[in-house]
């Protein structure tokens, strides 16, 4: 099941050749896989 929870990136998390984000959710830190989503590119802040 997968889960529409909003959040914001941190950062890219090293050595998953860009696989992987840091996102801030609700106050966590999570590492979150963003392998499967379109061919997007993620900044800081988004």
């Amino acid at each position: 099941m997968c889960l529409g929870i909003p959040g914001q990136v941190i950062g890219m998390v090293e050595g998953y050749g860009d696989q992987l984000a840091l996102v801030d959710v609700a106050g966590e830190h999570r590492k979150v896989n963003i392998g499967m989503l379109p061919e997007e590119t993620f900044a800081r802040g988004d």
